[in-house]
């Protein structure tokens, strides 16, 4: 993938250097008289990791290769054994959990056993994970955080910065990142999954979302 970057020329022109200056569309500016006051140039550089020069098949392979290095990375991380988590501590009334980061499906009515109609939202969690958890003195000084990624996406045309993220958490890239605070006896271990079962039935919880 190219990236098209821009910067201005200014023409030393004594004659038009206070005359009012149109941009149209070719990317240089002009007088009303027609002389050229600024000129825009375009260069493209390369913001990916990888060559894009490549043939059809090597692109294939790539392809299969990294959803197969996926399905190990979800595959290892859903084995506990492997990787002791850290440990755990008792609810407090204070305490502050981590949120998950779900899509929405849409909507759908639903009934009780009485007879009553509700309007419900559909969410669905998908390849929801712990990327990173920031100390107190790290995130503001008031409290510490976790940020949680979901929904695997392809490393193609990610920056190299991007990537090393969720590295470090032995997780695949995510499209969607949030940042949530916590308390200390509510954070998780980078690379720990989430699911819908993070919340029970009957709580109360605060969506935040674009709509």
């Amino acid at each position: 993938m190219a990236v098209w970057t821009c910067r201005l020329l200014r023409l030393s022109d004594a004659l038009v250097y206070r005359a009012t200056a149109i941009l149209p569309r070719t990317g240089a500016g002009t007088s009303p008289l027609g002389s050229v006051l600024v000129h825009c140039v375009r260069t493209a550089k390369t913001s990916t990791w990888w060559d894009e020069h490549l043939t059809a098949d090597n692109v294939e392979f790539l392809k299969r290769d990294v959803a197969e290095d996926y399905s190990r990375l979800t595959a290892a991380k859903l084995n506990p054994l492997k990787d002791e988590p850290w440990p755990r501590h008792e609810w407090e009334e204070q305490s502050r959990r981590v949120g998950l980061v779900a899509v929405k499906l849409g909507m759908m009515p639903m009934w009780t056993k009485s007879g009553d109609r509700h309007v419900v939202t559909m969410l669905q969690v998908q390849d929801c994970h712990v990327i990173k958890h920031m100390p107190k003195d790290e995130y503001d000084g008031r409290s510490a955080a976790l940020v949680v990624g979901a929904k695997n996406v392809s490393p193609f045309y990610r920056s190299v910065e991007y990537l090393e993220k969720f590295q470090n958490a032995g997780v695949p890239p995510k499209q969607k990142l949030t940042t949530f605070r916590v308390t200390e006896n509510a954070v998780i271990k980078p690379g720990t999954p989430l699911y819908a079962a993070h919340f029970r039935p009957g709580q109360y919880v605060d969506i935040t979302a674009k709509t």
